[in-house]
């Protein structure tokens, strides 16, 4: 009777100290998916040196679709403006991946995460008789960020990484004229997100 009255009662503590973690612990992770929107910055090289000229500064918005527990299917959407010498210019890419979420226990409101996504990138040049219109090519991103969680539902993102895409200083370097574009672009992103 008293093994009964033990395994009982070991049992129903073990469950009592597993439920009271596990809701902070799920919450940091997105329940279907979510949904967010914000600043994209973009530069014209591998740094912040780049910002002066031929860099990008707009917008970009996502989603994403929970696949596995830590892993998601992401689309993400990128419109940037900037100026080169004597044109503007704009920039647009759709990027699709998985990103995977990597939980922190100890700080349920922190969620790191990484990403890897493919897609397409489409630069045009305004006003400019030193360059070609437009062109477009295959887009990669590497990166990571963060959530932090501010309500269940609203989180709060920032992101880095690099973008691999020789179209973004090849069509300004005709404007610029520089020899050997750089092929890797610092990008950073932050804004509100919504959890699903």
């Amino acid at each position: 009777m008293l093994s009964r009255r033990f395994a009982l009662f070991s049992l129903l503590l073990s469950c009592t100290v597993a439920f009271s973690q596990a809701p902070a612990f799920r919450d940091s992770l997105p329940q279907h998916g979510d949904a967010y929107a914000g600043y994209w910055f973009v530069s014209s090289d591998a740094g912040f040196s780049g910002a002066s000229s031929g860099s990008n500064n707009g917008l970009n918005a996502g989603v994403d679709i929970m696949a596995f527990k830590w892993v998601s299917f992401a689309g993400e959407f990128d419109m940037g403006f900037g100026k080169v010498t004597n044109a503007t210019s704009k920039t647009f890419t759709g990027l699709f991946g998985p990103r995977v979420f990597l939980p922190i226990p100890g700080a349920p409101k922190l969620t790191p995460f990484a990403e890897v996504l493919f897609g397409g990138t489409h630069v045009s040049i305004g006003n400019s008789p030193d360059s070609r219109v437009s062109t477009s090519s295959v887009t990669a991103l590497i990166g990571g960020g963060a959530d932090y969680r501010i309500l269940r539902r609203l989180l709060w993102r920032g992101q880095f990484g690099y973008l691999y895409n020789q179209n973004i200083t090849l069509i300004n370097s005709e404007v610029q004229n520089v020899p050997n574009p750089p092929v890797l672009h610092l990008q950073f992103s932050t804004g509100p997100v919504f959890r699903f």
